[in-house]
């Protein structure tokens, strides 16, 4: 005689996979709390043959709901490592779960059992909740666009945490999204309608949960808008039917204005992946990520040279437009490939004033986006 059950669900064993795998994504490896290492899962009463799996690292959290049979409405937790690793032995095959009044949870599939000891639902933390009273939507393809244009001048440095972020503010018809480590600086602005992400004040979204979110918009292959929901400490998206809401960084984002020279004396165009394809050729023979390539400008030629002391040097020109004085100082390679790898023109501008200043980098067409980087020592 089966035990008394408090929820009882069947699944596709793929389909549940494929939905703990994107969450297991943002459980952390150090956890402050048990609870955040289960998924809570709970079926949805007020919508027919719906389940939702939420997970949550108390910064980032996520929502998915998708369609099952649902035998017995109910709720229990399960740790999800444990459920990815083990359902992803299981065959193509439908998947019993059920919660037991004796506090077991029993997955079941063909001729295999498993039993599991699920924590308190009520340690489950509550997680922000998308409204739809008050969003905003925005074209995913754009969104998109704008954080992969910017995210990868954001720090990584927890001990500069209000750096480890994308800057959004809205300036009358404008969208503007601004990312800094501190030594490089990349800028995108879009013209939107006025409705569109009309917040009052800037935000600062965490590079982290952006990453997770762009992973969940190409899973939904780029085809439906965002919706937004903007709080005071909480940024909530919707897309089709997975949640996503990430914690704002609270701090000061440095005025990047006072980053951005207003007028440069000096500049000169390259083709795109003709220095590209240059400087991963040259920096081959650097021993170090943060090794300084050298770049020096004379006689219409861009010369960069790659020196390391245990094997040799390395040096490339390409031919340019430079009808200066002869001019030379050192650039982070990784920093520069990719700026110059997120830039859509083929042609590449450098706008330079000394070998000491900052280096803005544009493409000769689309002049609303521009990463600036700053030079090294040599």
């Amino acid at each position: 005689m089966e035990r008394k059950i408090t929820m009882k669900i069947t699944i596709l064993s793929t389909k549940l996979l494929n939905t703990v795998k994107l969450l297991q994504g943002i459980i952390p490896k150090r956890k402050t709390m048990p609870i955040l290492g289960n998924i809570l899962m709970k079926t949805n009463s007020h919508k027919k043959n719906n389940l939702t799996l939420t997970v949550t690292n108390l910064n980032i959290s996520i929502q998915i709901s998708i369609s099952c049979d649902i035998k017995l409405n109910g709720s229990t937790t399960i740790p999800t490592k444990l459920l990815f690793n083990v359902i992803k032995t299981f065959p193509s095959k439908l998947i019993t779960i059920k919660n037991l009044l004796t506090k077991e949870v029993d997955i079941s599939c063909e001729k295999i059992r498993l039993k599991l000891l699920p924590l308190n639902i009520a340690d489950f933390p509550k997680v922000p909740k998308f409204t739809n009273k008050k969003y905003y939507s925005i074209n995913s393809i754009l969104f998109v666009k704008m954080i992969t244009k910017t995210i990868f001048s954001a720090s990584s440095d927890e001990n500069r945490y209000n750096l480890t972020g994308i800057y959004m503010e809205k300036i009358k018809e404008k969208i503007i999204f601004v990312a800094t480590d501190g030594h490089r600086l990349s800028l995108i602005s879009e013209t939107v309608e006025n409705n569109i992400l009309n917040f009052p004040k800037p935000k600062i979204l965490p590079k982290k949960g952006l990453l997770k979110l762009l992973k969940i918009i190409s899973k939904n292959k780029y085809k439906s808008l965002i919706k937004i929901n903007l709080t005071e400490s909480h940024a909530i998206f919707k897309i089709q039917e997975t949640i996503l809401s990430m914690r704002l960084i609270d701090g000061n984002f440095p005025d990047y204005r006072q980053v951005v020279p207003q007028q440069y004396k000096k500049l000169f165009m390259v083709k795109k992946n003709n220095i590209i394809t240059c400087l991963k050729r040259v920096s081959s023979l650097s021993f170090h990520n943060n090794q300084p390539i050298k770049f020096k400008m004379f006689n219409n030629e861009l010369l960069i040279l790659c020196s390391n002391p245990e094997v040799g040097e390395l040096k490339d020109s390409i031919d340019i437009k430079f009808p200066f004085k002869k001019m030379e100082f050192g650039l982070n390679t990784k920093y520069l490939i990719e700026a110059l790898e997120s830039i859509s023109d083929i042609n590449i501008v450098f706008k330079l004033n000394n070998p000491f200043a900052p280096i803005l980098i544009t493409g000769d067409k689309n002049k609303k986006h521009f990463c600036i980087v700053m030079p090294m020592k040599i």
